[in-house]
């Protein structure tokens, strides 16, 4: 599959991956500092954002995705950053193409099944009524009725896209989403190793990296250095934007 993707800058590349229901859009603004120093490859997952609809949507279909990407791009090997979901893609895909990845870097997301309420969640949107929303202030209305914190709304309306009718649609394909959730999280067998350096950044007031999971972390990441930032959450990125660049910029260089 030809994925969307967004592109800054020169240098050695460094594809990042957004998480569950994100987009490249959620990276524009903190790729302008790494643009600096590389040539960056924000790319849509199958399903999400500007990309192609599928009714597969299996990690290995991610996998072969972004291998296709690299290839079209002509890249032979690249630094990968995985957010959440697209960390997980990240960890197999280096594992299964460990030439392809130079260094690797997770934020908020660990090898392990999460059992998350995210059956319930997503069951609500496919069954919220978005037919008959004229304006995104009418969408963030209904919103609140049900979830309280502004930035999960905002979250949840960078998914709807206006039609030609003034009417709101989705962007990403819920029901195919919604039809893999096995596949957003997993272990990894006990021989599936990535022996090349790799960051994991983890929000200190996040739940999704705990300390029993760092042994589990060593175990298929030997080198794996695991950093916390305090007062972020699982989007590490957005609440601490200028922490997390100088985490991974120390990691890079």
């Amino acid at each position: 599959m030809k994925l969307f993707y967004r592109k800054k800058g020169t240098g050695y590349p460094l594809i990042i991956i957004h998480g569950l229901l994100g987009s490249s859009d959620n990276w524009v603004t903190i790729s302008k500092s790494f643009a600096k120093n590389f040539s960056v490859f924000m790319i849509d997952l199958r399903n999400h954002g500007r990309s192609p609809h599928s009714d597969e949507f299996t990690i290995d279909a991610m996998m072969d995705d972004l291998l296709e990407f690299m290839q079209d791009q002509q890249l032979e090997s690249a630094v990968v950053l995985g957010h959440s979901v697209g960390g997980w893609v990240t960890m197999n895909f280096a594992i299964r193409y460990p030439d392809k990845v130079e260094k690797l870097i997770i934020e908020d997301f660990a090898p392990k099944k999460y059992h998350y309420n995210l059956i319930e969640f997503m069951q609500w949107l496919l069954n919220w009524d978005i037919s008959g929303i004229k304006s995104l202030r009418e969408a963030d209305h209904q919103l609140a009725e049900v979830f309280k914190e502004l930035s999960v709304r905002g979250f949840i309306m960078k998914n709807l896209k206006r039609k030609k009718d003034g009417h709101f649609e989705w962007k990403p394909n819920l029901n195919a989403i919604y039809n893999h959730l096995d596949q957003v999280s997993g272990t990894l067998d006990e021989n599936q190793i990535f022996a090349k350096p790799i960051l994991f950044i983890r929000g200190g007031n996040s739940d999704y990296i705990k300390p029993q999971d760092e042994g589990l972390i060593k175990k298929h990441f030997p080198q794996a250095n695991l950093k916390t930032i305090a007062g972020a959450g699982h989007w590490v990125h957005v609440d601490e934007p200028d922490e997390f660049m100088r985490e991974v910029f120390d990691f890079l260089v």
